[in-house]
């Protein structure tokens, strides 16, 4: 019996920080399940990294990124739908890291697994 494999986005706040981004890259690796993201997402932690942390390279960062392109290929998605009912609207302060899901339908819920993609 075959079975479909899990598709998860990972999004900036779980690609900073580095140990997380490592754990679950690792996962993958393994075929635990196929991670993807944005160049939006990879362009958000790479740019708060190096908001926190001046003293960091933006190009070894951005090795990384392309390391991680190459390591996951298709782990790009584009055409996307971006749904920020996770964030509250009429939030004056919003998280700088919000929560935002990219899905193929608008009636994707959290914690749903529609055709092999989760949404998180």
């Amino acid at each position: 019996m075959s079975r479909t494999p899990v598709i998860a986005l990972l999004d900036a706040n779980v690609l900073y920080p580095a140990p997380l981004r490592d754990y679950l890259l690792h996962l993958a690796s393994l075929g635990v399940y196929e991670p993807i993201w944005t160049a939006a997402i990879q362009d958000e932690w790479i740019r708060n990294l190096v908001k926190a942390r001046p003293d960091i390279n933006r190009a070894a960062l951005e090795a990384t990124q392309r390391s991680m392109d190459k390591a996951f290929p298709g782990s790009i998605v584009m055409g996307y739908v971006k749904a920020d009912y996770l964030t509250e609207k009429n939030s004056s302060n919003p998280p700088s890291t919000g929560l935002k899901t990219f899905h193929p339908s608008s009636q994707s819920r959290p914690g749903e697994c529609q055709d092999g993609f989760f949404v998180w």
